[in-house]
């Protein structure tokens, strides 16, 4: 039996180890939107992927799809969010960022705006440095716009402008006075998603 083998961009979102040797990987791709995929025997010492399928790890996956799963083939990290692993603070923001994707996106669904805004999120999480109160106001910024991509927040005209922005210093100094009414908003979204 032949099956078709799929290739895209993606980011490792999560992960569940899976028996002795597998691990269930949960991927945030470019063209098929999250994915739960398969990687046999990976956390085995001679796995040639197992240096590629790090958590936040940004790469080129391919993978076949199966009669009940997804299963990997191959990986190429294409970067490697270091500064994001040095970091504790940082390292939560980005889980933070996860989470709240694992908790939203149920089934496969391409979405592209959402795919850049994530990937996006996570370069300017990475490349920057932060003081303690610029996280925690990226974490709401980001948590703001995916629920806007996901149609869970509305298009406000408040909401709308911090929505469609940059990724940059800036636009986390407008957001310091609205903290409290973008965290009441996320939290209200997640809440009506029943997720």
């Amino acid at each position: 039996m032949s099956y078709n083998l799929y290739n895209t961009e993606g980011i490792i979102i999560g992960g569940q180890d899976i028996g002795e040797a597998d691990r269930v990987f949960s991927i945030l791709t470019k063209e098929f939107g999250r994915l739960d995929i398969l990687s046999q025997e990976v956390r085995l010492l001679k796995s040639k992927l197992r240096y590629h399928l790090k958590l936040f790890s940004y790469g080129r996956f391919s993978f076949v799809g199966t009669k009940n799963f997804w299963r990997l083939t191959d990986a190429e990290e294409l970067l490697t969010f270091d500064d994001i692993y040095k970091n504790p603070a940082k390292l939560f923001v980005a889980a933070g960022i996860a989470n709240l994707l694992n908790r939203m996106l149920r089934g496969q669904e391409r979405d592209i705006m959402l795919w850049q805004e994530v990937k996006q999120a996570l370069l300017f999480l990475e490349k920057e440095k932060f003081v303690p109160a610029e996280l925690k106001r990226l974490k709401l910024l980001a948590g703001l716009r995916i629920l806007h991509h996901l149609g869970y927040i509305g298009d406000t005209a408040s909401w709308l402008k911090l929505s469609l922005g940059q990724w940059d210093k800036q636009t986390l100094e407008k957001i310091k006075d609205s903290e409290e009414k973008i965290s009441q908003e996320i939290n209200k979204a997640i809440k009506a998603s029943h997720l």
